[in-house]
């Protein structure tokens, strides 16, 4: 059996994360997309600048708002990517309409917020979620804008 090797991904802008080198990514400047090679999981990593967000409250609620759906209540809990603390929330659908579950995260390095957005199915979640959220843990945000 093949083992997939692991390699570091760089965006235009800066930020870096390490994944499988199976996974596909797409560089969209300011954002940029993983996703595992059966599509069970997609990551999305956002990058916005503190001046002109505001609070990490208000930036966590413009995350939450790209999202379309009823979600159930859930807290922000802590969370380390790399060496930065952040902040983690899980999205579970209210109802029985779907079955795809989001956890965001969020953290400040410098003067720029970024967001992560892990997107899986619940049962992609229940059987590769640590697999999955060790890629967001390998992230490494720029702390200025270019």
């Amino acid at each position: 059996m093949n083992q997939d090797l692991f390699i570091e991904f760089k965006s235009r802008l800066g930020n870096s994360i390490v994944h499988p080198s199976q996974w596909r990514t797409e560089d969209n400047g300011d954002s940029f997309t993983l996703a595992s090679p059966d599509d069970q999981a997609v990551i999305t990593a956002l990058t916005f600048t503190v001046e002109g967000t505001g609070a990490m409250t208000d930036f966590q609620s413009i995350i939450e708002s790209q999202i379309d759906g009823d979600w159930a209540d859930s807290p922000w809990n802590d969370f380390i990517i790399g060496d930065a603390i952040a902040m983690r929330r899980k999205l579970v659908p209210s109802d029985d309409s779907g079955d795809t579950e989001w956890l965001i995260y969020t953290t400040q390095r410098g003067d720029c917020y970024h967001a992560l957005m892990l997107n899986a199915s619940s049962l992609a979640l229940a059987l590769n979620g640590d697999f999955y959220e060790n890629i967001v843990r390998s992230f490494v945000g720029i702390s200025t804008v270019p």
